[in-house]
């Protein structure tokens, strides 16, 4: 395993170098990929969030080496802007999937039924949609440094989120009462507004798909 100081050195250090050298060379726009990691409530050592659901002006709460990384690498992106005028993308993302089997035999809680919740309360971006929004940030070319979420409008569940937060997340805080059973608590408003960009991948479309096809999660057949 590598030494997280030394993962944090490594990505800190990459991405302040590639913001000076974009700087520079006078760059017409730089988009930065960071995580929704940088919020503490995505990956290793996840805590619970300070709200759900939740936007881009969430609180940096980031509980590992990569995650910490990402963050400072987001203020040092926001203070290159500044001091340049280089417009800057940063770009926050959940778990990034193609549907490939893997996602159905490991994610779909088919194979892991009940209680199981994952990574990110259950939130993804199909990569199609993820690659699309780099295209349409170039496109719009905001000025400034702005932060986007990009989230599939469902989650990876057929069980409502509310129920599985109650059920294995008892210490997050809860969904307002109206909150549709299946709809993902990263908020994607800002991307929509700014840069045009709607998730058109869906879990439930997919997971229906299979079903129809006599498949489950693990792509067994389907029992009666």
């Amino acid at each position: 395993k590598i030494n997280p100081a030394e993962v944090l050195r490594k990505n800190v250090t990459v991405g302040a170098n590639v913001f000076e050298i974009a700087a520079e060379m006078k760059v017409q726009r730089v988009i930065y990929t960071s995580t929704c990691q940088v919020y503490g409530t995505f990956g290793e050592g996840s805590i619970a969030p300070a709200h759900v659901p939740f936007d881009e002006t969430h609180p940096h709460r980031p509980q590992n080496e990569y995650s910490i990384g990402k963050s400072t690498n987001e203020q040092f992106a926001s203070l290159t802007s500044a001091r340049t005028g280089i417009p800057f993308s940063i770009f926050r993302f959940p778990m990034v999937t193609s549907f490939g089997e893997k996602f159905w035999g490991f994610m779909n809680p088919g194979v892991r039924p009940g209680g199981w919740l994952g990574d990110g309360m259950g939130t993804f971006v199909h990569v199609t949609d993820a690659a699309r929004a780099y295209r349409l940030a170039i496109e719009a070319n905001k000025p400034g440094c702005e932060a986007y979420h990009f989230f599939a409008d469902d989650i990876r569940h057929t069980t409502p989120l509310a129920e599985l937060l109650e059920k294995c997340r008892p210490g997050y805080p809860s969904l307002p009462a109206d909150w549709p059973a299946f709809k993902s608590p990263g908020l994607t408003d800002k991307a929509r507004s700014h840069l045009g960009w709607v998730p058109e991948r869906s879990f439930w479309a997919e997971y229906q798909k299979r079903q129809a096809a006599g498949l489950s999660g693990n792509n067994a057949p389907v029992s009666a």
